[in-house]
């Protein structure tokens, strides 16, 4: 069922067909991370629309999210009637039962997930003026779980690293990694990692694993008290967009950044980087080792491929790549 709370209700306003689905990134040591969506409320001056009928009619819609990686996605909601125009939010309702959960590698034991105040808020968008359209809702795991043992043992899922990004103007960064040099050797564990950034020019002195600044904790709505935060980390010290463990398949080392939109960026690959605590600045080496590096700049709806191979230098990109190298 959609519902709306409106204070002015224009019959003239052109509205679009909506659909939403879900995605996720890896994040290590999990083999379940469980959700139970309750409803979608899509935030816009002068009205909330509620949506809490989602595919199959189902009023409630529960997900592994770890079934739906890379560039996989789960039909959450089939089609909903939005009016054409900007979205202060979009927030996940999710309920806090027995039906969402985490399970560990190893263990079938199911632990608690916990979402600060039962919903997800993603920030703003925009439903363009097309006759349908599809959003994306990309969980970027290893900034969004944390992991609180102190008062109970549970795993925390934060609107932090959750991105609503439109399917038909999203673009993709992947390629291989060869480790070669000594100081870093290859493993069957998912201790490398890509990180994703903003913008080019940047210091690579400067570039910084995932951590949580004090703002970002006073600015969210979501926060729970005794989350935990960096108060030491330098101002300057540059935060990634998103954070994706490098995958061994058929022998090769691949990374992938899905559901991007438009931009430049700064892709950097960090290995033995598996102690990324999501809360704190760990000062890991980005990139390592050195040249690991490489900038690029992405129109709508293209998929680039750069491998960083032999020697780490970045000797093979797609044509259509613009590549700066450090």
């Amino acid at each position: 069922m959609v519902s709306a709370c409106s204070s002015s209700n224009d019959t003239n306003t052109p509205t679009s067909e909506v659909s939403i689905r879900f995605s996720d990134a890896p994040v290590d040591n999990l083999d379940v991370v469980m959700i139970t969506v309750d409803k979608l409320i899509f935030n816009r001056s002068g009205e909330d629309i509620v949506v809490d009928t989602f595919a199959n009619e189902a009023d409630t819609f529960q997900l592994n999210l770890l079934e739906y990686q890379g560039l996989e996605s789960s039909l959450v909601l089939d089609s909903v009637t939005l009016p054409v125009g900007d979205y202060q939010n979009l927030r996940i309702v999710i309920l806090q039962n027995e039906d969402t959960y985490v399970m560990e590698k190893g263990n079938d034991t199911p632990i608690k997930l916990k979402v600060p105040s039962g919903k997800l808020k993603l920030g703003g968008f925009t439903v363009s003026e097309t006759s349908s359209q599809t959003f994306i809702i990309e969980f970027g795991l290893r900034q969004a779980m944390t992991y609180n043992p102190t008062k109970k043992e549970r795993y925390i899922l934060k609107p932090r690293g959750v991105r609503i990004v439109r399917l038909e103007a999203a673009s993709s960064i992947s390629g291989t990694v060869e480790f070669s040099a000594a100081n870093c050797l290859a493993t069957e564990g998912l201790s490398h990692v890509a990180y994703l950034y903003t913008g080019h020019s940047l210091a690579p002195s400067l570039l910084g694993d995932v951590f949580v600044r004090e703002a970002d904790i006073e600015a969210s709505e979501d926060n729970e008290a005794g989350t935990d935060y960096d108060a030491d980390a330098e101002d300057n010290i540059i935060t990634p967009v998103v954070a994706t463990s490098i995958d061994l398949v058929e022998g090769e080392y691949n990374y992938l950044f899905s559901y991007l939109k438009e931009g430049d960026y700064t892709v950097a690959i960090s290995c033995n980087a598996a102690e990324d605590n999501p809360n704190l600045y760990d000062d890991i080496s980005i990139p390592n080792p050195t040249g690991l590096i490489v900038e690029l700049s992405l129109a709508k709806e293209s998929d680039r491929v750069c491998d960083f191979i032999e020697g780490f230098a970045v000797e093979s990109c797609s044509e259509k790549m613009v590549v700066e190298t450090k």
